[in-house]
C-alpha cells in the first residue's frame, strides 16, 4: 500500500488483494490525516471476471467494519475485464474522517479472484 502527499487531492491505493474472503479486513493504513474527506473509492483491475462473483467491499473508518461506512458494501460485479475499474458509492460523502485510519473490508467472499483500490481524499488539517 502506498500513500501519496501532495497538494489538493491525495490518494491511498493497494496491490492485488484476495476477495475470496468473508468478513475480513483486507487492507488498511493508519497514520492518517486527523481530519480527512473521501472523495472517490475505486476497484480496478481484477484477475479475472467479477461479473457473477458474490465479493461484497466497503469502506470503513475502524476495524472489523465498524465506526462509518463510507461505502457501504458493494457488490464488484461492474469488474467484467482484467482492465476494468468502477467507482464505489459513497455513503458517507461529506463526513469528516477523524480516526486517522481507513479499512477496506471484504464482506461476503467472492471468487478467487484479486482486486486492487484506490482511495482518494482530501487533507483537512
Amino acid at each position: 500500500m502506498s500513500y501519496t502527499a501532495g497538494i489538493g487531492t491525495l490518494a491511498l491505493k493497494t496491490g492485488a488483494l484476495s476477495i475470496a474472503q468473508a468478513t475480513t479486513d483486507i487492507a488498511s493504513w493508519s497514520g492518517l490525516p486527523a481530519s480527512l474527506r473521501i472523495t472517490k473509492f475505486t476497484a480496478f483491475s481484477p484477475s479475472g471476471t467479477l461479473a457473477v462473483s458474490a465479493a461484497t467491499i466497503g469502506l470503513f473508518d475502524a476495524s472489523g467494519g465498524g465506526g462509518n461506512g463510507i461505502a457501504a458494501a458493494a457488490l464488484l460485479t461492474a469488474l467484467t475485464t482484467t482492465t476494468g475499474i468502477t467507482d464505489l458509492t459513497l455513503t458517507l460523502p461529506n463526513l469528516i474522517i477523524t480516526t486517522g485510519n481507513l479499512f477496506v473490508r471484504n464482506v461476503i467472499a467472492g471468487a478467487a479472484a484479486t482486486c486492487r483500490f484506490r482511495v482518494e481524499y482530501v487533507d483537512l488539517t
